[in-house]
């Protein structure tokens, strides 16, 4: 066989939920057989780090039609997460359904939560939701309608920066 030295990403690796057990170096050394597809598997176990996401799309706002927005929570981690999304709606947009009805609300703002995301195993790494809203009578041509969506928990997120957007539509 061939000898080969393989050098893992370990701060990559830990990112997104996992420590390697082959030795904290990264190096890993396999034999590999010429001619082969031979596969070289990176022993790796759990650990306690997530990163939750949160991304946005909307159809065009256009008053007197009903505009759609897609919303999706993402997890990349092994460890199951609990928590909770939230939309946050300019006054000038009405919320009229969701593809998953929100658990509550308050004023301009939905929550939904969720339990047992996580991407890795027979888990669910992300969730969509399709959201329906009408425009409101008094929007003109030109004005900004924004929503606003995020998750938690943050703590402990290794990149939270990613747990909140703001979009907006002309």
């Amino acid at each position: 066989g061939v000898n080969y030295t393989a050098m893992l990403d370990v701060n990559g690796i830990a990112q997104n939920g996992y420590t390697l057990t082959c030795g904290n170096s990264g190096m890993y050394n396999f034999t590999a057989t010429p001619g082969s597809s031979d596969t070289a598997w990176f022993p790796v176990q759990c650990n306690s780090n997530f990163d939750l996401s949160v991304s946005g799309a909307n159809s065009y706002f256009r008053y007197g039609n009903t505009s759609f927005m897609w919303l999706n929570v993402n997890d990349i981690s092994c460890t199951p997460m609990t928590g909770t999304y939230s939309l946050t709606l300019d006054p000038n947009l009405s919320f009229l359904a969701s593809l998953t009805p929100p658990n509550s609300n308050s004023g301009q703002s939905y929550f939904w939560n969720f339990s047992n995301l996580y991407t890795i195993g027979n888990g669910q790494g992300s969730l969509n939701n399709l959201i329906a809203v009408n425009i409101g009578p008094s929007v003109q041509v030109g004005d900004s309608l924004c929503y606003s969506v995020s998750v938690l928990p943050s703590g402990g997120d290794v990149n939270p920066a990613n747990n909140y957007i703001n979009n907006c539509d002309l």
